[in-house]
Protein backbone atom coordinates (compact mmCIF):
# COMPACT_ATOMS: atom_id res chain seq x y z
CA UNK A 1 0.00 0.00 0.00
CA UNK A 2 1.68 3.16 -1.05
CA UNK A 3 1.33 6.29 1.72
CA UNK A 4 -0.06 9.48 0.38
CA UNK A 5 2.47 12.31 0.49
CA UNK A 6 1.17 15.58 1.68
CA UNK A 7 2.34 18.13 -0.97
CA UNK A 8 3.98 21.50 1.20
CA UNK A 9 4.09 24.83 -0.63
CA UNK A 10 5.34 27.52 0.60
CA UNK A 11 3.52 31.19 0.01
CA UNK A 12 4.65 34.84 0.89
CA UNK A 13 3.72 36.52 3.80
CA UNK A 14 4.05 40.47 4.43
CA UNK A 15 4.26 41.26 8.52
CA UNK A 16 4.60 44.48 10.11
CA UNK A 17 6.40 45.23 14.19
CA UNK A 18 3.96 45.50 16.04
CA UNK A 19 5.36 46.76 19.72
CA UNK A 20 4.61 49.49 21.07
CA UNK A 21 8.05 50.58 20.76
CA UNK A 22 9.25 48.91 17.82
CA UNK A 23 12.99 50.08 18.02
CA UNK A 24 13.78 48.38 21.59
CA UNK A 25 15.81 45.67 20.97
CA UNK A 26 15.31 44.54 24.45
CA UNK A 27 11.56 43.41 23.73
CA UNK A 28 10.60 40.29 22.01
CA UNK A 29 9.26 41.09 19.02
CA UNK A 30 5.71 40.82 18.31
CA UNK A 31 4.88 40.52 14.36
CA UNK A 32 1.44 40.91 12.60
CA UNK A 33 0.46 39.89 9.70
CA UNK A 34 -1.30 41.58 6.84
CA UNK A 35 -4.51 41.24 5.65
CA UNK A 36 -4.53 39.25 2.60
CA UNK A 37 -5.74 41.90 0.37
CA UNK A 38 -2.72 44.39 1.26
CA UNK A 39 -0.16 41.49 1.32
CA UNK A 40 -1.31 40.91 -2.51
CA UNK A 41 -0.26 44.72 -3.28
CA UNK A 42 2.95 44.77 -1.22
CA UNK A 43 4.08 41.19 -2.98
CA UNK A 44 3.24 42.20 -6.53
CA UNK A 45 4.92 46.02 -5.78
CA UNK A 46 8.23 43.74 -4.62
CA UNK A 47 7.79 40.85 -7.29
CA UNK A 48 8.09 44.40 -9.75
CA UNK A 49 10.98 45.63 -8.10
CA UNK A 50 9.02 48.73 -7.30
CA UNK A 51 11.05 50.56 -4.57
CA UNK A 52 7.42 50.99 -2.36
CA UNK A 53 4.05 49.67 -2.01
CA UNK A 54 1.26 52.26 -1.68
CA UNK A 55 -1.22 51.29 1.23
CA UNK A 56 -4.47 52.62 2.42
CA UNK A 57 -2.51 54.21 5.21
CA UNK A 58 1.11 53.35 5.10
CA UNK A 59 3.69 52.62 2.18
CA UNK A 60 6.01 50.02 2.31
CA UNK A 61 9.38 50.98 1.30
CA UNK A 62 11.59 47.86 0.17
CA UNK A 63 15.14 49.31 0.48
CA UNK A 64 15.16 49.90 4.34
CA UNK A 65 11.89 47.06 4.34
CA UNK A 66 9.83 49.98 6.51
CA UNK A 67 6.47 50.61 7.03
CA UNK A 68 5.74 54.67 6.74
CA UNK A 69 2.66 56.24 7.69
CA UNK A 70 1.40 58.30 4.66
CA UNK A 71 0.25 61.21 7.07
CA UNK A 72 3.50 61.24 9.35
CA UNK A 73 7.36 60.16 7.43
CA UNK A 74 8.28 59.99 11.39
CA UNK A 75 5.67 56.84 12.35
CA UNK A 76 7.49 53.86 10.88
CA UNK A 77 7.39 50.38 11.65
CA UNK A 78 9.97 47.18 10.34
CA UNK A 79 8.19 45.25 8.07
CA UNK A 80 9.58 41.47 6.99
CA UNK A 81 8.60 38.75 4.41
CA UNK A 82 8.48 35.22 5.37
CA UNK A 83 7.58 32.33 3.65
CA UNK A 84 4.73 30.42 4.92
CA UNK A 85 3.71 26.58 5.00
CA UNK A 86 0.07 27.05 3.36
CA UNK A 87 -0.42 23.34 4.74
CA UNK A 88 -1.34 25.10 7.91
CA UNK A 89 -4.09 27.17 6.52
CA UNK A 90 -5.28 29.88 7.92
CA UNK A 91 -8.65 31.82 8.43
CA UNK A 92 -8.91 35.47 6.77
CA UNK A 93 -9.16 37.10 10.25
CA UNK A 94 -10.50 39.81 8.43
CA UNK A 95 -13.21 38.95 7.03
CA UNK A 96 -14.65 38.15 11.09
CA UNK A 97 -13.35 41.78 12.13
CA UNK A 98 -14.60 43.88 9.98
CA UNK A 99 -17.18 46.41 10.84
CA UNK A 100 -19.83 45.48 8.28
CA UNK A 101 -21.66 48.82 6.39
CA UNK A 102 -24.62 49.49 6.57
CA UNK A 103 -26.69 50.31 3.51
CA UNK A 104 -28.14 53.93 2.69
CA UNK A 105 -31.05 52.37 1.28
CA UNK A 106 -32.13 48.45 0.33
CA UNK A 107 -31.65 47.35 -2.73
CA UNK A 108 -34.75 45.89 -2.70
CA UNK A 109 -38.60 46.55 -1.14
CA UNK A 110 -39.65 43.53 -0.96
CA UNK A 111 -38.47 40.92 1.56
CA UNK A 112 -39.80 38.20 -0.29
CA UNK A 113 -37.78 38.85 -3.53
CA UNK A 114 -34.66 36.92 -3.41
CA UNK A 115 -31.02 38.34 -4.08
CA UNK A 116 -30.97 36.90 -7.94
CA UNK A 117 -34.40 38.55 -8.57
CA UNK A 118 -34.08 41.37 -6.90
CA UNK A 119 -30.90 42.09 -9.40
CA UNK A 120 -32.57 41.56 -12.60
CA UNK A 121 -35.44 43.63 -11.92
CA UNK A 122 -33.02 46.60 -10.53
CA UNK A 123 -30.47 46.10 -13.81
CA UNK A 124 -33.27 45.18 -16.19
CA UNK A 125 -31.71 41.99 -17.30
CA UNK A 126 -33.32 39.17 -19.39
CA UNK A 127 -34.13 35.91 -17.86
CA UNK A 128 -30.70 34.49 -20.27
CA UNK A 129 -28.46 36.88 -19.01
CA UNK A 130 -25.49 34.44 -18.36
CA UNK A 131 -25.81 33.56 -22.17
CA UNK A 132 -25.61 37.45 -22.87
CA UNK A 133 -21.88 38.56 -22.98
CA UNK A 134 -22.71 42.43 -22.82
CA UNK A 135 -24.98 41.93 -19.72
CA UNK A 136 -22.70 39.93 -17.88
CA UNK A 137 -19.88 42.59 -18.30
CA UNK A 138 -21.98 45.06 -16.92
CA UNK A 139 -23.11 42.78 -14.05
CA UNK A 140 -19.28 42.36 -13.60
CA UNK A 141 -18.97 46.19 -13.78
CA UNK A 142 -21.52 47.20 -11.64
CA UNK A 143 -19.98 45.05 -9.14
CA UNK A 144 -16.17 46.36 -9.31
CA UNK A 145 -18.01 49.71 -8.72
CA UNK A 146 -19.76 48.39 -5.53
CA UNK A 147 -16.44 47.27 -4.01
CA UNK A 148 -15.01 50.42 -4.82
CA UNK A 149 -17.70 52.67 -3.37
CA UNK A 150 -17.44 50.46 -0.13
CA UNK A 151 -13.84 50.11 0.04
CA UNK A 152 -13.89 54.14 0.02
CA UNK A 153 -16.63 54.54 2.66
CA UNK A 154 -14.43 52.04 5.10
CA UNK A 155 -10.88 54.05 4.67
CA UNK A 156 -9.36 50.94 2.51
CA UNK A 157 -9.92 53.01 -1.13
CA UNK A 158 -6.34 51.57 -2.51
CA UNK A 159 -7.47 47.36 -1.31
CA UNK A 160 -11.19 48.25 -2.82
CA UNK A 161 -9.38 49.45 -6.00
CA UNK A 162 -6.91 46.28 -5.73
CA UNK A 163 -10.17 44.03 -5.31
CA UNK A 164 -12.10 45.55 -8.12
CA UNK A 165 -9.31 44.86 -10.87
Amino acid sequence: MALKSWQHSEQIQWMWKANENVFDLTQEAEWTMYTDVENQIIEQAYQKRMPEALLDQYHVNFEHLMQISNKDERQQRPVKRVAVDTSQQMLRKERFLAKPLTPSKPFSDSDQLDFLLATQKHFNISSDWDENEEEVRMLVDKAAEGILIEGKLLGKQRQGEWMAE
